[in-house]
């Protein structure tokens, strides 16, 4: 069933970026156990392990979800390294006029920079997003785990005045600094969070506090990110001479926050009845079942939704989600 769409347009474009790989290609996979090399830390879920790179098809409902609640964005690239979502086969069969997409490689974003590939970590990327050729001043970068839900407005995200929108809150260093000291270890090291890289990017620019981010789609100024790597060059480095994820690297977008916030060109805006994070866990039966429970019964869907680590979801809460985004998106999953 094709799912038609009205195209339209805002004054200035808007472009969509979505960082995307198939973990289950075995060509991508020889590269990356070549990269892992006999380093045991690089198997952590946490730094780079499989469950990091397994793919359920997210690709699709990211695609889908912009096609369906964002119409104003102006065209979609998707960020990988020498792979192909085939969305022909699928958003392609189920939007009349979808949007287009353009597949961009690493090596594109990374030219002048090649020493750092093969890369195979989300901070490396997100710093060299911007250099995609042809890319609007204003996008909005997404993993591809992040689906709009619900109908969103340019204005959600790029203000009327010029403002970037971020859903999150602030929270001083010295808070995060304690938070992290007292946080347990798991097998005897501490993890690396996702708290703690936006924390470095805090840092990095001289910040005392910190913008702690919702998983959500996050809009970005590619004026800004340019002026990152302009005033802190060492930036590109810290985030990308590890191929996996390291505890010394920093969020980029808390990074250009930042910048932003001190030219008054940010406003963070609380994300209560914006998001919906979804973290499934093999151990945790029932778990998508009963955070669905009140939008199966028709509540409305908030406009930002993160599926987590689909793949650890029990057999059944796949099941039910799998039929959950047919019925918003009207695909044929298989």
């Amino acid at each position: 069933m094709n799912t038609s769409r009205m195209r339209t347009t805002t004054k200035e474009p808007i472009d969509a970026v979505i960082l995307w790989v198939d973990g289950d290609d075995p060509v991508w996979k020889a590269k990356c156990d070549a990269a892992r090399g006999g380093n045991a830390m690089t198997r952590r879920d946490d730094i780079g392990g499989d469950l990091r790179f397994r793919q359920m098809r997210e690709i699709d409902w990211c695609v889908a979800g912009i096609n369906k609640f964002a119409s104003f964005i102006r065209r979609i690239y998707i960020v990988t390294d020498g792979q192909d979502p085939h969305l022909e086969n699928t958003v392609g069969k189920w939007f009349e006029n979808p949007i287009p997409v353009e597949i961009v490689d690493h090596k594109v974003i990374f030219r002048d920079y090649e020493q750092y590939l093969p890369t195979y970590q989300c901070n490396s990327l997100e710093t060299m997003i911007h250099r995609i050729p042809g890319l609007s001043e204003r996008f909005v970068y997404f993993n591809d785990d992040f689906v709009l839900t619900n109908d969103i407005s340019p204005e959600e995200w790029f203000s009327t005045d010029g403002k970037v929108i971020e859903y999150g809150k602030w929270m001083p260093n010295f808070l995060l600094d304690l938070l992290h000291a007292v946080k347990p270890k798991k097998n005897g090291l501490k993890t690396v969070g996702f708290k703690d890289i936006m924390e470095n990017g805090a840092k990095l620019v001289g910040s005392r506090k910190t913008l702690l981010m919702r998983h959500t789609p996050h809009p970005v100024l590619k004026s800004l990110s340019e002026r990152l790597l302009a005033e802190y060059p060492d930036c590109v480095d810290i985030n990308s001479r590890d191929k996996f994820r390291a505890p010394c690297q920093f969020n980029p977008q808390v990074a250009k926050h930042i910048l932003a916030h001190r030219e008054g060109k940010l406003e963070v805006r609380s994300p209560k009845g914006k998001t919906l994070f979804l973290k499934p866990f093999a151990n945790r039966p029932h778990y998508l079942r009963n955070h669905l429970k009140p939008f199966l019964a028709g509540k409305p869907l908030p406009p930002f939704t993160c599926i987590n680590s689909l793949a650890e979801a029990d057999p059944e809460d796949r099941k039910l989600f799998l039929e959950f985004m047919h019925q918003l998106f009207n695909p044929n999953f298989q």
